[in-house]
């Protein structure tokens, strides 16, 4: 299964695991994404990680 990640205003990218829960982003080596799952196994929120140390979080809205 092939999962990609698009955010408004930039191009859609493969994401590659490299653990269970963080990704990275094809052809970036600057931010990787972590899906945080909630106790039923859904993903609850995606957090953004930027190898400058910044993090950015998404909480599922549905």
């Amino acid at each position: 299964m092939l999962i990609y990640y698009q955010r408004k205003g930039y191009a859609e990218g493969l994401l590659i695991p490299i653990s269970e829960d963080m990704f990275a982003l094809e052809n970036s080596e600057t931010f990787r994404l972590r899906f945080v799952r909630d106790g039923d196994e859904s993903a609850s929120k995606l957090i953004g990680i930027y190898s400058d140390g910044r993090t950015d979080e998404s909480i599922r809205d549905k």
